[in-house]
């Protein structure tokens, strides 16, 4: 027998017995909707949900995505030196 299925066969014998799995609660929550559910707890963070047009997506993401872009880093212009004046390192 050679060290790997000495191995093998050492956590074959010392495996726990299986146990079922635990039930995940529903949490009381209504399935109805989830849409409706999506769009509260969006509501009640800031957020508001768009509905899309009825025709091709493209214009519409264009516009929206040209109207606002959200970041937590200060905005750089392409040419932008990076802070320290050095190359990204890997």
């Amino acid at each position: 027998m050679n060290t790997r299925d000495y191995i093998l066969a050492s956590v074959r014998r010392n495996q726990p017995a299986a146990t079922p799995l635990p039930e995940i609660p529903d949490f009381g929550r209504d399935k109805a909707d989830p849409l409706a559910d999506f769009t509260e707890a969006l509501a009640r963070m800031g957020g508001a949900v768009i509905e899309p047009p009825a025709g091709p997506l493209d214009a519409f993401l264009a516009e929206r995505s040209r109207r606002r872009v959200s970041s937590v880093r200060p905005r750089r212009s392409a040419g932008h030196a990076r802070a320290g004046g050095g190359e990204r390192s890997a």
